[in-house]
């Protein structure tokens, strides 16, 4: 009798004992997958956050009339962070340009590659968005690249790369992005990111 108490005070101990495995194995992986989710809606809203910031800076310059006129303002936004590029008529109005975007709020820092300089024609501009794309496809396509680390903006056959990025892979994209045809010059605004290993 002894012994089978024994047997069935063990057997209750297992199953407690593999219900708490099981119990914890649940909350390390629901504690993973919040911790996903986290990050997850951390680059959505980083991503949305430069998307609104990109639009306001594009319409406060269209609102402009002589800005309209005589710029073209290619405004491309990484991490808060906006870049400005294309072509501005005077210095002047280059200037009007920058104090315009400076008024949209949560911008950290503007990066200006305005050139003085009549605004591109239409084929310009159309031969540079097929670069952009061609540069984009590219990088989708490759494998070890994370596409949303990166913007590319092309103005006048020059290529602009933003980004965050392991310096390994930030070389490949700088390297895929020389090589593809049309490209004149890749002008590289990606900082280098550093994974610590434990």
């Amino acid at each position: 009798m002894d012994k089978l108490k024994k047997r069935i005070i063990h057997s209750l101990c297992l199953i407690t004992l593999g219900m708490g495995c099981f119990a914890m194995q649940g909350c390390v992986s629901a504690a993973f997958s919040s911790a996903k989710m986290f990050y997850n809606r951390q680059d959505y809203m980083e991503d949305y956050s430069d998307q609104i910031i990109s639009i306001m800076a594009s319409n406060r310059i269209s609102r402009d009339p002589e800005l309209q006129k005589n710029t073209n303002i290619a405004v491309a936004t990484f991490k808060q962070r906006i870049l400005l590029s294309g072509q501005a008529a005077t210095p002047e109005l280059r200037q009007e340009v920058i104090n315009t975007v400076k008024k949209v709020p949560n911008i950290k820092l503007i990066v200006n590659y305005i050139t003085i300089a009549p605004p591109a024609s239409l084929v310009q501009q159309s031969q540079d968005s097929w670069i952009t794309t061609k540069v984009r496809s590219k990088i989708i396509a490759t494998n070890g690249i994370n596409p949303k680390n990166y913007k590319v903006t092309t103005e006048n056959n020059i290529v602009y790369l933003m980004g965050a990025a392991p310096k390994e892979q930030a070389e490949k994209v700088v390297k895929l992005a020389q090589d593809t045809t049309g490209v004149d010059k890749v002008v590289r605004l990606i900082y280098y990111v550093y994974y610590g290993t434990s």
